[in-house]
């Protein structure tokens, strides 16, 4: 139990952890350096797992937020995974998505509908992860470090799809799916779509999608560009805007 005059101090920053966790407002702990304790009895100690940020907290007026809210940007960077960590990171999500990682001295494509062999040499240098969808290629994952910015890496991912060795049995050339993930964040481009563009996604996606995709002739994207013309007539104004901003989506 702090002493009275820790306890007045921070008094502004106790609430009930029921209460906050409802607000799901959770944050990583990587820091002793505030030392703040509630008179709840739990504390933002020196750990790696969440701290929920109770409601009154975050309550307009409380002079202790600026403090709360400082030690938290300041630290936010102490919890980012390892290089180490971020490739092991990158092969759960894999796995639980259906794919088989493997390193490159002992491939075998025929082991599971989906592989994801570890830095397989290409033309253009070496993606982290070549994926295999039913024993051919089909794109890329390039791993960076938590906190590194995705953005232009997709230029990477690029270079490398294009450099599909002699020989590599491959859907399409250059390979048609990229990912660029931290393990935290993952971005996924589709490049059979008319208009290619990167985008955030929760998870890669499962080998049979994937599958699914490279065989199509024409891309969901445009087949939605290629709609008849819409009766308007028989439509309310709410419904036409509905359908033409759903189908008018690539062009924002």
């Amino acid at each position: 139990m702090p002493p009275p005059k820790a306890r007045e101090r921070t008094a502004a920053v106790c609430g009930a952890p029921a209460a906050a966790a409802r607000r799901g407002q959770a944050f990583s702990d990587n820091s002793a350096t505030l030392g703040i304790r509630t008179c709840c009895g739990w504390s933002f100690g020196h750990s790696r797992d969440p701290v929920v940020v109770p409601r009154c907290a975050l309550s307009v007026g409380r002079p202790i937020n600026l403090l709360v809210v400082t030690w938290l940007l300041c630290n936010s960077g102490l919890a980012q995974m390892t290089p180490e960590e971020t490739a092991r990171r990158i092969d759960e999500m894999l796995t639980a998505s259906g794919w088989l990682v493997q390193t490159k001295d002992k491939i075998n494509l025929s082991a599971a509908p989906g592989v994801a062999v570890v830095e397989l040499t290409f033309k253009t240098g070496e993606p982290d992860y070549t994926l295999f969808a039913d024993a051919k290629a089909v794109g890329t994952v390039e791993a960076k470090p938590e906190g590194h910015s995705l953005v232009g890496v997709e230029e990477q991912s690029t270079k490398y799809v294009s450099g599909v060795p002699f020989g590599l049995p491959a859907w399409k050339s250059p390979l048609p799916f990229c990912y660029e993930s931290t393990g935290a964040e993952t971005f996924f481009t589709n490049r059979l779509d008319p208009d290619q563009r990167s985008r955030r996604v929760f998870a890669f996606h499962r080998p049979e999608t994937l599958l699914t995709w490279v065989q199509q002739e024409k891309q969901l994207a445009q087949r939605l560009c290629e709609l008849p013309p819409l009766a308007a007539g028989s439509l309310w104004l709410a419904q036409i805007q509905a359908i033409t901003s759903g189908t008018n989506w690539q062009s924002r």
